[in-house]
C-alpha cells in the first residue's frame, strides 16, 4: 500500500516540477466559459483477485483475451471551466476471464461502470488540480466448479484528489500526465494516465492515452483487489 501511495505522490511531484517552466502570466480569470466533450474507446486488461462469499478468483485477462477493442470499454468526459470548473466522466467496461482448475473451468464475467465528478482548479493553463468522487458499480457473476454460479451487484464510492499536466510540445502536439488517489468505501484507489494528443484545429483534437487504475476493496463478503490498465483512443471537441 505504501508503494502505491509513493507512486502517486511521485507522479504529482513530477507534474509540478515539469510544469514550473510554463508561463505564469496568462490570465485564467476571463468571463468566458470553455467546454470540452471527449468520447473515448478503451481496451482493458485486468490483474488481481476477486472474491464473492469467500470464493476467490485470480483474475488475469490481457487485452488480447477480450472479445474486441470496441467491446472492452467506452467513456465520455465533459468539462466546463474558467479558473474554476467542474467535470463529469463515465466509463463502461466488460471484464471477463476463465481459467482451468483441477476440478474444472472457473469463469468470471462483470459489467463495470465507473463514474467521476468533481471540481477543477487551473493553477496555470497547463496544470489543473481536481477534487471529486469516483463511483464504481459492478454487476456480474463467478462460475466456480462444484460451487456453481455466484452472482453479485456491488457499488462503492471514493473521494479522489489529483493533478493533470497538459504541456504543449509543439504547435500541434500536446502531452498529458494525470494522477490521482483516494479512499472512502475502498481501502485505497489510485489512477495514473499518460498520453499524447494532436490538434487538428482550435476545436478538434485526437488523443491516445494509457491508463492504469488500482483498487483495493473489502466489503462484507465481496473483495475487489484489481488493477486495470489499457490503451484509450479519443476525440476531443472544445468550444
Amino acid at each position: 500500500m505504501s508503494r502505491l501511495k509513493e507512486s502517486v505522490i511521485t507522479m504529482a511531484v513530477i507534474a509540478l516540477v515539469l510544469g514550473s517552466r510554463a508561463s505564469l502570466a496568462e490570465d485564467m480569470n476571463g468571463d468566458r466559459w470553455k467546454f470540452t466533450v471527449a468520447p473515448y474507446l478503451w481496451g482493458t486488461s485486468v490483474d488481481g483477485t476477486i472474491a464473492v462469499n469467500q470464493r476467490k478468483f485470480d483474475a488475469s485477462a490481457d487485452f488480447n483475451d477480450l472479445v474486441e477493442f470496441a467491446d472492452s470499454g467506452g467513456a465520455l468526459r465533459f468539462e466546463a471551466r474558467r479558473r474554476w470548473g467542474f467535470f463529469a466522466d463515465v466509463w463502461f467496461a466488460s471484464l471477463s476471464d476463465k481459467q482451468d482448475t483441477p476440478i474444472g473451468r472457473a469463469e468470471f464475467s462483470f459489467d463495470q461502470t465507473i463514474s467521476e465528478a468533481g471540481l477543477l482548479y487551473a493553477f496555470r493553463r497547463d496544470l489543473t488540480g481536481y477534487l471529486g468522487a469516483r463511483n464504481q458499480d459492478i454487476d456480474g457473476d463467478l462460475k466456480i466448479p462444484v460451487v456453481g454460479k455466484l452472482g453479485t451487484n456491488e457499488n462503492w464510492t471514493d473521494a479522489i484528489v489529483g493533478l493533470r499536466y497538459t504541456p504543449m510540445l509543439s504547435d500541434r502536439w500536446q502531452g498529458t500526465l494525470r494522477a490521482d488517489a483516494g479512499t472512502g468505501d475502498s481501502d485505497f484507489t489510485w489512477l495514473a494516465q499518460v498520453g499524447i494528443g494532436y490538434l487538428f484545429s482550435k476545436r478538434w483534437s485526437g488523443h491516445l492515452a494509457y491508463r492504469y487504475m488500482d483498487t483495493d476493496l473489502e466489503k462484507g463478503n465481496f473483495e475487489w483487489n484489481l488493477a486495470q490498465s489499457g490503451l484509450g483512443l479519443g476525440l476531443v471537441y472544445q468550444f
